[in-house]
């Protein structure tokens, strides 16, 4: 199977973005290949492309920082995760392309309600501003009185209360 991905061939404006076609990769043990329903795009994106982000990968590379995907094939050793699934990830780099393989442990299941152009702004600005990290089991906001605060913490609740095994102020500090 063919699919196109995005390639920054040198660093600078839109002029260096190609679009290329394919084989769609095979997913390694560990690995879900993912088709890509919708990917960001944001000032992250835009930096790395002109060379001047701290994260920027060495050209050339594939951009797309957060994606909103259906589960299309499980690498060995894969499971929590079922062919058809919708997910979110932010591989930092590689989302802008059709078919993406992302490690199981960077996907997070989207609730199959949400519309996944609306659910992939969720992935960069809550994700990656307020979730500080995960410490044995425990979610750890900053800013949880911020302006994202609260849907932070309403995340918390959905991912505690989607797993029935605890409440929501269990995990939300």
């Amino acid at each position: 199977m063919r699919h196109k991905r995005v390639v920054v061939s040198r660093y600078g404006g839109p002029e260096v973005i190609t679009v290329i076609d394919e084989e769609v990769p095979s997913p390694s043990s560990g690995q879900v290949l993912v088709k890509v329903l919708a990917a960001g795009v944001s000032l992250s994106d835009v930096l790395a492309r002109e060379g001047v982000h701290p994260e920027a990968p060495r050209v050339p590379y594939t951009p797309g920082w957060d994606l909103v995907v259906i589960v299309d094939e499980l690498g060995s050793g894969v499971t929590g995760f079922a062919f058809g699934q919708m997910a979110a990830a932010m591989p930092i780099h590689e989302g802008y392309a059709q078919y993406v393989y992302v490690p199981h442990r960077k996907l997070v299941l989207v609730p199959p309600e949400l519309d996944p152009a609306e659910a992939v702004a969720v992935v960069l600005n809550y994700f990656g501003r307020l979730v500080a990290g995960v410490v044995l089991g425990v979610i750890i906001v900053t800013a949880a009185n911020a302006s994202l605060g609260r849907p932070a913490c309403d995340l918390c609740w959905y991912w505690t209360n989607s797993s029935r095994t605890h409440g929501y102020w269990d995990y939300c500090y």
